[in-house]
């Protein structure tokens, strides 16, 4: 059944692998954790990244791997010209709840800009299984919703990017989703592109 956007303004976000900010702090990284967005409770790029260097380190351990997905809203700025500012932002909430929604206990989401996430898989098994994850988060980010009484039917772009095939940092990774992203945007709305070539 199709949602209805709330009209709450954050997010609460609970002390899991779906923390990074918080997870850093706790294991004694030097100096203050960065603050979360104050709009959805999410990490930041720096935290995300973060978190996403350690969860690297523990798949080179077991020998598995790691996905990471960057995804926008397409077209997010129409939503601010229809619905206003505190409307983009009421789905923007949204958008983070039903993606927390699709993911596991053991993976992490953050905000990255505006519209921008990342979000860390950890211990997957196969591209093909990155595959099924990315599949899922377009399917559900791209149920109607009804914003301010009226329906609209958002899309999401993702880009994705694997441990050890295309980048052994979350760097290299994060910049390989990005440019997996922006390829899936040329393809039209509501697309999934994993990254192109193998290790930098």
């Amino acid at each position: 059944m199709p949602d209805s956007v709330p009209a709450t303004s954050a997010v609460t976000t609970p002390a899991t692998a779906q923390d990074p900010a918080q997870a850093e702090s706790v294991r004694g990284a030097p100096g203050p954790a960065p603050a979360p967005d104050p709009l959805t409770g999410l990490p930041g790029r720096e935290a995300l990244l973060a978190w996403t260097d350690q969860a690297i380190a523990a798949a080179r351990r077991r020998k598995d791997m790691l996905a990471l997905l960057a995804f926008d809203l397409d077209e997010f700025i129409l939503v601010n010209e229809r619905f206003g500012a505190a409307g983009g932002d009421r789905l923007l909430v949204e958008i983070v709840h039903r993606a927390q929604s699709v993911l596991r206990d053991s993976d992490a989401l953050g905000r990255v800009g505006g519209d921008d996430f990342l979000v860390a898989v950890a211990r997957i098994g196969s591209l093909e299984q990155a595959e099924a994850v990315a599949r899922r988060v377009v399917a559900r980010l791209g149920e109607p919703f009804l914003l301010d009484g009226q329906w609209m039917s958002p899309s999401v772009s993702l880009g994705v990017a694997v441990y050890p095939d295309h980048g052994l940092t979350a760097a290299v990774l994060a910049a390989k989703a990005d440019a997996a992203l922006a390829r899936a945007k040329r393809g039209g709305k509501g697309r999934a592109a994993f990254a192109a070539g193998g290790l930098a």
